[in-house]
C-alpha cells in the first residue's frame, strides 16, 4: 500500500517536473524572441548576451510570481483577474470592433500568463509530490491496515480525535485518500 502510493507520487512528481521544464523552455523562448524582435526593430547594437540576460530575467520574474502565488495559496490567474472587457454593449459598430480587439488582446495576454505561470506552479506541485512520500516501514503499514479495517468496520463519520495513539497512521491514510476527512467538521470516515 505504501509502496504503491510512493511510486505514484514519484511518477506524478517526475511528470510535473518534466512538464515544468518544458514550459520554462517555452517561456524562455518567447521572451528571447520578443527581446530579439525589440532589439532588431529599434536597431540597437547589443551583444547576444544582453538578449539572453533579458530573457533570463523575465523567466526569473515569472518564476518568482508563480512561487508567490503558490505560497499564498493561489494558482493561475482567473478570467476575472485578467480584466477582459465585457462586450455586451454593441450599439455602435466601431465600439464593437474596438471592444473585440481589446477582448482578443486581453485573452491572448491571459493565455500567455497562464502558460508562463504553469511552469513554476507545476515545479512546485512536483515538489509537493516528493514531499508527500510516506516512510517505507512494514510495521507502519501493518498498523495503517489495522486502523483502516477498524474504521471500515465502524463505517460512519467520527471525530478526528476519537482514536488517540493512531494520529500518524490516520494522517497517512488521509494523505493516501483511503480515509475521507472533513476539515470543516473535523470528522473522518473510511472511504
Amino acid at each position: 500500500m505504501i509502496k504503491t502510493f510512493n511510486r505514484q507520487q514519484v511518477l506524478y512528481g517526475c511528470l510535473r517536473a518534466a512538464l515544468s521544464l518544458f514550459l520554462f523552455a517555452i517561456t524562455y523562448t518567447f521572451f528571447h524572441f520578443i527581446a530579439s524582435l525589440f532589439v532588431e526593430e529599434f536597431e540597437f547594437d547589443v551583444a547576444p548576451k544582453v538578449i539572453i540576460s533579458i530573457a533570463s530575467a523575465c523567466v526569473l520574474g515569472v518564476a518568482a510570481t508563480g512561487f508567490f502565488r503558490w505560497k499564498n495559496g493561489q494558482g493561475h490567474f482567473t478570467m476575472a483577474e485578467a480584466n477582459i472587457p465585457d462586450n455586451t454593449d454593441t450599439s455602435l459598430l466601431n465600439w464593437h470592433v474596438y471592444q473585440k480587439d481589446l477582448t482578443s488582446n486581453a485573452t491572448s495576454v491571459y493565455l500567455l500568463t497562464t502558460l508562463f505561470l504553469a511552469a513554476p506552479i507545476q515545479l512546485l506541485k512536483a515538489y509537493d509530490h516528493f514531499q508527500s512520500l510516506i516512510p517505507q516501514d512494514s510495521a507502519l503499514e501493518t498498523r495503517m491496515l489495522e486502523f483502516l479495517n477498524q474504521l471500515q468496520a465502524i463505517n460512519q463519520w467520527q471525530d478526528f480525535n476519537a482514536h488517540p495513539g493512531w494520529e500518524r497512521e490516520l494522517i497517512f491514510l488521509i494523505k493516501m485518500g483511503r480515509i475521507q476527512y472533513s476539515a470543516q467538521k473535523g470528522r473522518i470516515k473510511a472511504g
